[in-house]
């Protein structure tokens, strides 16, 4: 059989040629002009410039149908324009048609009505509509809500995002509200704020729920829960780097032997701070670097008046911590 022209009035027969062929996969394409198509497609290589899907198949010639997807090659790669969906059947998701450039892979019940976003697999991950730049790699229940720029949430259940260039990776029921902030396998954490980093468990920025914030923190805590009350661990001030252990902190050691303790292999330096003990600063330590030899200085409240005194009882000491 010769090469012949296919045209719009044996569409039908191409489309149930390449439903047998490629295995049970059937396409319905809305083909916006004619294509050469060889005999034998189980044996031949059939050359086409370009595929245009419309939602409900096959509508006609008259090109008034908006394309929801056109497949084509350029510079000898295969290039896909629109949306992609990719799911088995009876996974149940949905990507919203006002979505653009987005695509969605397998999973189930997940939804996706952003631009410019992924979700691959899990279950139950939604992002929301007016959203741009977001990816959730699977986990379950995951959402990026509303007016949400540039966030990932990878994996984990029940994370939330709302705010712009925020990330949580793994862990549970986490939230994040504000922007910059990042939560690493946390469990039951809310973050309000900007630029903040978050890991462990039981950290929560606004436990009364009075829309406090904070910035610029590195928080660490340890899951503490005391005769069934959850224990919140709460930054009172920006800027700080935080940790609650409570067995302790140990850094060049593998253990500490006094809970809650610190305890350091190595030099530990302090600062020849000047500043006056006050009240505020009562059980700080300070080192005095002076010949013939220096001072460990300790703001202490004693007769209630802050005062910085000598650790060791020398009178050359008392001297100069006392200033």
């Amino acid at each position: 059989m010769k090469n012949s022209r296919f045209t719009s009035s044996n569409k039908a027969t191409l489309i149930a040629v390449l439903g047998g062929t490629l295995g049970g996969v059937v396409f319905f394409p809305y083909l916006t002009r004619a294509i050469e198509i060889k005999t034998d497609l189980d044996h031949k290589v059939q050359h086409i410039e370009q595929m245009v899907f419309s939602t409900g198949g096959m509508k006609g010639d008259d090109g008034k149908i908006p394309p929801s997807a056109t497949i084509s090659a350029k510079n000898y790669n295969p290039v896909i324009s629109g949306n992609l969906f990719v799911e088995h059947r009876g996974n149940r998701n949905t990507l919203d048609k006002k979505a653009e450039h987005s695509a969605l892979f397998y999973g189930t019940n997940n939804s996706l009505a952003g631009n410019d976003s992924i979700t691959v697999v899990g279950v139950q991950n939604k992002v929301s509509n007016n959203t741009t730049g977001i990816v959730i790699l699977g986990g379950k229940i995951n959402v990026i809500k509303t007016d949400s720029q540039y966030s990932v949430i990878a994996g984990g259940q029940q994370g939330t995002i709302q705010g712009n260039f925020n990330f949580i990776g793994v862990g549970g029921d986490n939230t994040i509200i504000g922007n910059g902030n990042t939560t690493i396998g946390g469990r039951k954490t809310t973050v309000k704020g900007v630029n903040n980093f978050i890991a462990g468990s039981n950290i929560n920025f606004d436990p009364q729920n009075r829309g406090q914030s904070r910035n610029n923190t590195f928080v660490w805590s340890d899951n503490i829960d005391r005769g069934g009350v959850r224990q919140w661990f709460t930054p009172a001030k920006d800027g700080t780097f935080l940790i609650r252990a409570e067995k302790g902190l140990a850094i060049g050691v593998p253990t500490t032997s006094i809970p809650g303790s610190v305890e350091v292999n190595g030099m530990v330096q302090l600062g020849n701070d000047t500043e006056a003990c006050t009240l505020t600063k009562v059980g700080a330590i300070k080192y005095i670097d002076e010949k013939p030899s220096g001072c460990f200085c300790a703001c202490d409240n004693g007769a209630g008046l802050g005062k910085w005194s000598a650790l060791s009882p020398s009178p050359y000491c008392e001297s100069k911590c006392r200033g």
